[in-house]
């Protein structure tokens, strides 16, 4: 009838609205949402980004690093980054997902009780690292925590920021500098070349004895091989979350 009739104008006049408007076709290619408001400013449009973005990047990524810690995949991570850094603290923890310097004495206690079940070998490195090194770490964690702030107020995150949102600044503030580990390991094993590897496993080729050997970094990720690395990531933990409800 004339109600049905309409109704599909309607919906024609929305799916053109979308497709010639390339902030809505964004929005709804990135997410799903159908904007119902009219056109938007840009103003609205960039707060309504910064949002998402902010949301995407705390909420998802806190309930992320807490199904992680103490996971499985954790502890295989674990195994593998200390096998592949020879027992160097320093590298395990540059390579952890979600970890920083305040992980280090459950890191210590979880390898030394695998390291007495057999699965590790000892390393010097490990069960001889001098006091010096240790203090090092926390000094570079202060000064990333000081960095993390400055960043978190230039982007309007400031006051009531979690850990892990600190965190996250702070790796960005790392990426900017080149120092980009954290952001190659998520695109490892979410949205990069091995074609979204699992957590467990890792970042490493298999070497033809059986062991493993690093590959050398990729380049640094420009924004829209993040945002990519990122929706990648997302996606695979929604699944994760869907074939649980099953």
């Amino acid at each position: 009838g004339d109600e049905g009739g309409s109704q599909h104008f309607i919906e024609i006049g929305r799916a053109y609205a979308i497709l010639s408007d390339e902030q809505k076709r964004k929005l709804y290619d990135e997410t799903g949402i159908v904007d119902e408001g009219g056109t938007q400013a840009s103003g609205s449009w960039e707060v309504f980004w910064a949002d998402f973005y902010e949301r995407v990047s705390t909420e998802k990524l806190d309930k992320m690093a807490v199904e992680y810690r103490g996971s499985a995949d954790e502890e295989a991570d674990l195994m593998r980054e200390y096998r592949d850094a020879k027992g160097e603290m320093g590298r395990v923890l540059d390579h952890m997902l979600f970890a920083s310097v305040d992980d280090e004495v459950r890191f210590r206690e979880k390898l030394q009780e695998l390291i007495s079940m057999g699965k590790l070998p000892v390393f010097g490195a490990f069960v001889r690292e001098p006091s010096s090194k240790r203090a090092a770490r926390q000094r570079k964690a202060a000064r990333e925590a000081a960095e993390a702030e400055e960043h978190a107020q230039e982007l309007g995150l400031a006051g009531g920021s979690s850990s892990l949102e600190a965190a996250l600044v702070a790796r960005i503030a790392e990426r900017e500098k080149g120092r980009d580990a954290f952001v190659e390991s998520l695109a490892a094993r979410y949205g990069g070349a091995n074609g979204g590897a699992g957590i467990s496993k890792g970042i490493g080729s298999k070497r033809k004895d059986g062991g493993r050997s690093r590959a050398a970094p990729p380049p640094p990720l420009d924004d829209e091989a993040f945002e990519a690395a990122q929706r990648a990531m997302l996606q695979r933990a929604k699944d994760k979350k869907s074939k649980k409800g099953k």
